[in-house]
């Protein structure tokens, strides 16, 4: 599920790109990447905390 996330986003950024050939917006975008890939990669380890620690 994470993957599917991740690759919306980025099958869109690379089209905006095409479009648009922003360098500061191919930079914002790879921003707003790892922003989410943080977040995810957050919600996934306090997931499998949480899960643990219910066990």
């Amino acid at each position: 599920m994470a993957n599917v996330t991740i690759d919306t986003p980025h099958s869109e950024i690379a089209s905006s790109d095409l479009d648009h050939g922003g360098d500061d917006k191919i930079t914002f975008a790879h921003c707003v990447a790892l922003v989410v890939l943080l977040l995810a990669i957050g919600r996934m380890v306090t997931y499998f905390l949480s899960t643990f620690g219910m066990l």
